[in-house]
C-alpha cells in the first residue's frame, strides 16, 4: 500500500519544471541562449515561458515503485537576472500521466498549491541549482491515489535540484524525498517516499545555459 505514498513525490518534481528557475543564496545569474559570450548577449527576459518534460519519473517506497510514462511542467520567469540579483519565476503547472505500480496498478496524481516560486543560482560552468519552494498558498505536494481507494498526499517545504545547462538543458531529481502530512492519508501510506526523475527543456526555448553575470 505504500506505493500510494511514492507518487505524491512526483508532484514536488518539482514537480516540476518539478520548471527551470530555481537555486539557493548565490547571486549574479542570467539564462542565456548562448555558451559563448562573456557577459551573455542573449538573456532569456521576464515573462520568458519554459516548459519541460520526462519520460522516467519514479517513485519509490520500501514496498513499491510506482513509474509515469510521461510528466510535464510549465515556469514563466519574473526576472533576467543581473550582476548582482538572480533569476526567479513561477512554476506554473505540473502534471503526471500513465502511472501506475509495478504490479500494474493505476494510479493518479493531483498536483497541490501550484503555483510554486523558483529561483535559479549559477554554480559553476553553465550550470546552476533550481529551488522551489511555496509561492504563498501551501508547501509544493500532491495527492495520489491508487486503485481509486488509497489516498496519501506528500509535500516538501523546499527542495533544491541540480541544473545542467545546454541544447537542451536539464533538471534532475535524484532521491528526493516527501513527508506525508499530518492528515495525509493512513498509515499505510507510510512516512516518506523518494523521487527521481530528470527533466528535459522543450519547445522553443529549450537551449539554457546558466551563466554568472
Amino acid at each position: 500500500m505504500k506505493y500510494t505514498k511514492i507518487l505524491g513525490l512526483a508532484a514536488v518534481a518539482a514537480m516540476a519544471l518539478m520548471a527551470w528557475l530555481g537555486a539557493s543564496s548565490a547571486s549574479a545569474t542570467v539564462l542565456c541562449k548562448n555558451s559563448t559570450s562573456t557577459p551573455c548577449s542573449e538573456k532569456y527576459a521576464p515573462e520568458t515561458i519554459i516548459e519541460g518534460a520526462a519520460t522516467n519519473a519514479k517513485l519509490t517506497s520500501n514496498l513499491a515503485t510506482v513509474s509515469c510514462t510521461n510528466s510535464e511542467t510549465t515556469a514563466e520567469t519574473k526576472t533576467e537576472g543581473s550582476a548582482s540579483t538572480t533569476v526567479t519565476g513561477t512554476i506554473t503547472a505540473l502534471d503526471f500521466t500513465g502511472c501506475t505500480t509495478g504490479a500494474g496498478v493505476p494510479c493518479t496524481v493531483t498536483v497541490n498549491h501550484l503555483p510554486y516560486h523558483a529561483e535559479i543560482h549559477w554554480t559553476t560552468g553553465n550550470n546552476g541549482t533550481l529551488t522551489v519552494s511555496s509561492d504563498g498558498s501551501g508547501s509544493p505536494g500532491a495527492n495520489v491515489v491508487c486503485a481509486g481507494v488509497i489516498s496519501c498526499t506528500f509535500e516538501r517545504t523546499l527542495f533544491t535540484l541540480p541544473v545542467t545547462g545546454g541544447a537542451p538543458a536539464s533538471i534532475a531529481a535524484n532521491a528526493i524525498s516527501l513527508e506525508r502530512t499530518p492528515f495525509g492519508g493512513t498509515p499505510l501510506c507510510g512516512t516518506e517516499a523518494f523521487w527521481d526523475a530528470t527533466y528535459t527543456a522543450t519547445g522553443a526555448n529549450s537551449t539554457i545555459y546558466v551563466r554568472k553575470e
